[in-house]
């Protein structure tokens, strides 16, 4: 039981599950491929097993109170904080502590407690098996909706108990459905499975684009055609970060609205979301945007119907997000300059302002072959 981790002295136990996370100091970057790949492999079930044993320590802890070796036990959750005035969601002076007891003097906190135990147990059950759930599937809301109320809630706690053990969420084997769609020259093979041919797909410009097999007949050479259907979830951004650090000579480019959401989901791509800080494996730092910009659309007259005007909603953003990323240190001086644009002429547009499936073609030919010429130079000059 718990007893072997408890103050024998004391009758309340308070647990707080925010452990440093687990580093393991091997060099990868020297090894073979074959003991890169056995290293990822152990360093993993090291990760699920300390996982195991701190989701097992509270249980034995809540068994311990049930048979009155401790009198209450108070489980403590890090709770995530968005990036505020500078500061990020790691530095210790933002960080706010939420505490769970058992038992409970009121009815809303003993279900606060059973929410959080359901989730241990269904996330306990999956690392032991060796299983992935999703969190929007019978995995885990629909095993017990009257308990869990909303989707929102089971979202918050598996975030939260992530966060607080220090791992990202996969590391409780839990993964949100992938909502990304892609298209190009690229199969998949996975073990034990049939391969997976990704050169067809749907969806607005990333349909038209696919449709017309762009991603084969670019002049800019072959490539991936991938979307996320607008501010992108967790598995099309691990996907991308995965191509980026497997294969680092591929360069990634990113196509946007002219609008501040287009710059502000660019820049999640890049540097990840303020609430999800504590997992650095799903930025793509290299990622770089193609456009589209006011050097695209602004020979179009500003009256043209083509454009929209800014909403009350969309300059505030522009401006939030501007004071935001000054203080992180992630404004670039393009973004600025582009929302500032948009703010000086109140107008907005989206990717479809440039034409149909060949104009767009066209466009994008000479947009990738003048950045990957660029990108080119750049390493030649590095080289000299």
């Amino acid at each position: 039981m718990a007893s072997q981790y408890k103050n024998v002295a004391t009758e309340e136990s308070r647990i707080s599950l925010n452990h440093s996370p687990l580093h393991i100091n091997t060099r990868i970057c020297d090894m073979s491929k074959d003991n890169k790949n056995r290293y990822t492999m152990v360093a993993a079930q090291i990760q699920a097993s300390t996982v195991i044993s701190r989701i097992e320590y509270v249980f034995e802890s809540m068994v311990d109170c049930i048979l009155g070796s401790k009198k209450e036990l108070v489980v403590q959750l890090k709770l995530r904080t968005h990036l505020r005035n500078g500061f990020s969601a790691s530095d210790k002076s933002t960080q706010r502590l939420r505490n769970i007891s058992f038992p409970s003097k009121k009815p809303r906190e003993a279900w606060k407690f059973t929410v959080l135990i359901r989730i241990l147990e269904l996330c306990h059950e999956a690392l032991t098996a060796g299983i992935l759930m999703t969190k929007r599937s019978r995995d885990i809301y629909y095993r017990e909706p009257e308990l869990f109320k909303r989707q929102s809630i089971v979202d918050r706690y598996i975030d939260e108990i992530a966060y607080t053990f220090g791992v990202e969420r996969l590391a409780l084997n839990v993964v949100a459905a992938a909502k990304g769609l892609m298209a190009g020259s690229l199969t998949i093979i996975q073990h034990g499975c049939p391969a997976i041919d990704y050169s067809f797909a749907t969806e607005a410009t990333f349909q038209t684009l696919a449709s017309s097999l762009y991603w084969k007949s670019s002049k800019a050479g072959n490539g991936i055609l991938i979307t996320a259907k607008g501010y992108p979830d967790i598995q099309t951004r691990r996907f991308l970060n995965l191509i980026a650090v497997k294969f680092p000579d591929i360069p990634i480019f990113a196509l946007m609205d002219f609008d501040p959401d287009g710059i502000a989901i660019l820049a999640v791509y890049k540097f990840n979301s303020a609430n999800l800080s504590h997992e650095p494996h799903i930025a793509v730092p290299s990622i770089k945007w193609l456009g589209i910009q006011s050097c695209d659309i602004l020979p179009c007259p500003i009256n043209s119907q083509s454009f929209m005007s800014l909403s009350t909603r969309d300059r505030k953003f522009a401006t939030n997000f501007m004071q935001k990323h000054f203080h992180t240190g992630t404004l670039t001086l393009n973004w600025k300059n582009e929302l500032q644009t948009m703010l000086m002429l109140n107008v907005k547009a989206e990717i479809q302002i440039l034409g149909g499936a060949s104009v767009l073609s066209r466009w994008l030919d000479d947009k990738l072959r003048e950045s990957l010429s660029r990108i080119k130079s750049e390493e030649n000059s590095a080289n000299q």
